[in-house]
């Protein structure tokens, strides 16, 4: 009799026992996708302010179009060589010097120079690295003359790194009565000119100037007074169009 007074509750505890151990995977699902969720809408949020944000970003760069371009010519998508040979022609004529020689060689990787997703310059930063071409190039002229053209070229406008200069003496006369002329000087420099290439974004969200609404453009006009100004190729030039002749 009194085993049969514990049959009940025994059975009914391993009912409830039963019922626990099937239901919790259950719960455990729910509260899984919960978090799912609860994520998916965080990142539908930030969605929403990127995209926001992108739109406020694409009206700045349209109603401050002359930066933008000037941007896009300090560092283009492409090595856009020509730029930097008609400069360098341009630059070496204005200041009364004669090319003797020219050289460019395309180098994959700036090291440990990023270009940022904000147009900083930040060291070692994972980020969309630059990539240059090297210019190497010789003047003839005065020494007056060739200084003039170094500080010239240090100022194009163009994302550049001056690697080495010289000034030599360079003699290479016809007649003895010409010998030691100060013209007889030759310069030779090496620059390394950058350009970004376009790049594919998996996820806008992982770029951090879409977080921001506002673009600085402070730095950009701070460029603008330190450049010389060249002519554009395709225009006329008050250069020779052969620096070399």
């Amino acid at each position: 009799m009194k085993l049969k007074i514990f049959i009940l509750p025994f059975f009914l505890v391993m009912i409830l026992v039963l019922s626990i151990g099937y239901i919790k995977p259950d719960f455990d699902t729910i509260f899984e996708k919960k978090a799912e969720i609860d994520t998916q809408n965080t990142s539908l949020k930030d969605m929403d302010s990127v995209l926001n944000n992108i739109s406020t970003l694409n009206n700045s760069l349209d109603s401050n179009a002359e930066s933008e371009q000037f941007m896009l010519h300090y560092l283009p998508y492409t090595m856009n060589q020509d730029q930097t040979i008609d400069a360098f022609g341009f630059l070496a004529s204005q200041s009364g010097l004669v090319v003797s020689d020219m050289d460019l060689k395309k180098i994959d990787e700036v090291a440990n120079t990023t270009i940022a997703p904000d147009g900083s310059i930040a060291e070692n930063a994972v980020t969309n690295k630059a990539k240059t071409f090297q210019l190497t190039g010789s003047v003839l002229g005065t020494y007056e003359n060739i200084k003039a053209f170094y500080d010239r070229l240090a100022h194009i406008s163009r994302f550049q790194n001056i690697q080495s200069f010289s000034i030599e003496k360079k003699i290479e006369t016809a007649s003895p009565q010409d010998k030691g002329a100060v013209s007889d000087l030759k310069g030779t420099f090496v620059v390394a000119y950058g350009y970004l290439p376009k790049k594919p974004v998996l996820s806008a969200l992982n770029i951090p100037i879409f977080l921001k609404s506002e673009l600085n453009f402070s730095s950009v006009a701070l460029l603008k007074e330190k450049m010389t100004d060249t002519p554009i190729l395709g225009k006329d030039q008050v250069g020779k169009p052969n620096p070399f002749q």
